[in-house]
């Protein structure tokens, strides 16, 4: 069941652990193991492309049922471009199946990606003329690493590029549950989004564990109100015990008894906007899980949870034991139950502010310790129209005395992330060349910062350009990557700006102290 107790699919589980196999084939081809199978059953192609013997042993057969599951999500990341086909491998992130979609050449040649590239380039002219527009678009988009690393393997859906048997079961189970509805007639619609969004609610509130799984049995009608054990076993009386008058079903318990009508007007919060959907107990539930936007949402949304399970505790003891308490001692109870877990929460997070607090007092200390560096703040600035970048950079001492300043000019991949790192790699280079080797990069975009620092991209363009970042960065004394709102970097937001206007890069150096 989606979003249940998370039981397994165990076919596309076991085909996941399987592609996590012929992941490391491809990814890790030195290893004693990926030799001796590429010897024996691939020995002059890729395991993605291979034909299966007819006398293959159980064991590679098994692998290769796996490989048409990972296959799709499987990219080339372009490093020299020497081992990526043209025509025949995935490799263009943005087109739709990796491939270009201009049509093959009639001669069928074999040819490679580094037949267009030269000096850290696209060959421009030869990609338009190669390509059609969408194509070359695409492929202008791909940054060339300048670290000429050799061409890797991504995988699409994880952003660090790192195969996972998570990130491939959802994928095979997406596609399991498309075809089910396929061969079902069915259309997917806004009904799942709403499950999505029922359980990711309950699984992410602050109460106890019990009262979740109660909860859950609510959404999935499996609690044993007396209707349900009738309509099963056709044993017993299917009324409600105690007003005598409606069959006792969960909505019953919950909402309609004489009982649950004296709490819910005595309880701290009402939800009178949705009482139209207590006829159901999951419509109920996911109009209420449409308010944790709100301000407090989920904080109310758990003391109902706590009143819930405090009605149902009543009506136990109403059954077996003959007890009955008073609606105010129930909703006290819930509160206080409520309450308890939300001052322990409260009281954690405090004192993990604190100690991150702490660090980042201690980490500016040890800056201060450090002596002073060099600043290079850096802005990007896309054109309106077309594919113009302009890039300013402006180097300064701590005192704030202006080192350098440069206007450079790119053609933008319309990613405000790429274009930044794009950004960073360049401002680097400079720094290199004009042999500083204690500097801090500054950049207003939190997102790229906090990539450069996990060391990994999101996708196999920023993947690209965080690896030369990170290369260049160890040929430095020191380098660190801070964020900074852009209003405080206001001469490289305007050089940037101004990169706009002209055909040809500018710098401006005044001089050392």
């Amino acid at each position: 069941m989606e979003g249940g107790l998370g039981f397994r699919n165990l076919l596309c589980f076991n085909k996941a652990m399987l592609g996590k196999q012929v992941w490391r084939l491809i990814r890790y081809p030195n290893l004693l193991v990926s030799r001796i199978l590429k010897s024996k059953y691939y020995p002059k192609d890729s395991i993605l492309n291979c034909e299966t013997p007819k006398n293959a042993s159980w064991f590679w057969q098994s692998i290769i049922s796996a490989r048409e599951a990972i296959k799709g999500g499987i990219l080339k990341r372009v490093g020299s471009g020497k081992s990526i086909r043209i025509w025949k491998d995935q490799w263009i992130p943005n087109n739709l199946n990796g491939r270009p979609t201009t049509g093959m050449p009639a001669s069928g040649e074999e040819q490679k990606v580094e037949e267009l590239i030269s000096n850290f380039r696209w060959k421009r002219n030869e990609i338009y003329r190669r390509f059609n527009r969408e194509d070359a678009e695409n492929i202008l988009k791909i940054p060339i690493s300048l670290s000429r690393s050799g061409d890797m393997h991504f995988w699409t859906h994880c952003k660090n590029g790192e195969f996972s048997v998570k990130s491939c079961y959802q994928v095979l189970l997406k596609e399991d549950r498309s075809m089910e509805r396929g061969a079902k007639g069915e259309a997917g619609s806004s009904y799942d989004d709403s499950n999505k969004q029922i359980w990711k609610t309950l699984w992410s509130l602050n109460i106890k564990h019990k009262i979740k799984l109660f909860i859950w049995r609510c959404i999935t009608n499996t609690l044993t109100a007396r209707e349900t054990i009738f309509r099963r076993t056709k044993q017993g009386s299917p009324i409600c015990s105690r007003c005598g008058d409606r069959m006792e079903t969960i909505e019953h318990i919950l909402f309609h008894c004489h009982q649950a009508q004296k709490v819910w007007k005595l309880a701290p919060i009402q939800w009178d906007g949705i009482q139209n959907q207590t006829g159901c107990f999951k419509k109920w539930w996911a109009a209420l899980s449409q308010t944790t936007s709100r301000a407090e949402g989920r904080q109310h949304i758990a003391l109902t949870a706590n009143l819930l399970w405090q009605l149902w505790k009543d009506r136990n003891e109403m059954e077996f034991e003959g007890k009955e308490r008073e609606g105010l001692k129930i909703v006290q109870k819930a509160s206080a139950e409520w309450m308890e877990y939300e001052e322990a929460w409260k009281g954690k997070n405090e004192k993990s502010t604190s100690e991150t607090d702490g660090a980042i007092g201690s980490a500016r200390e040890r800056g201060r310790e450090e002596g002073e560096l060099l600043e290079l703040q850096i802005a990007t600035k896309k054109a309106a129209v077309g594919h113009k970048l302009g890039i300013g950079i402006v180097a300064k001492e701590a005192g704030g005395r202006i080192r350098a300043e440069w206007t450079l000019v790119e053609r933008s991949a319309h990613r405000d992330i790429q274009d930044e790192a794009v950004a960073v790699r360049l401002a680097l280079m400079k720094a290199k060349q004009q042999g500083w080797q204690r500097i801090k990069i500054i950049s207003a975009n939190k997102q790229l910062i906090a990539l450069l620092k996990a060391g990994k991209g999101d996708n196999p363009n920023t993947a690209t350009l965080v690896e030369d970042i990170n290369v260049l960065a160890n040929l430095f004394q020191m380098c660190s990557f801070e964020v900074r709102n852009i209003s405080n970097m206001s001469l490289s937001n305007q050089i940037s700006h101004y990169a706009l206007s002209i055909l040809m890069d500018e710098e401006r150096f005044f001089g050392s102290p």
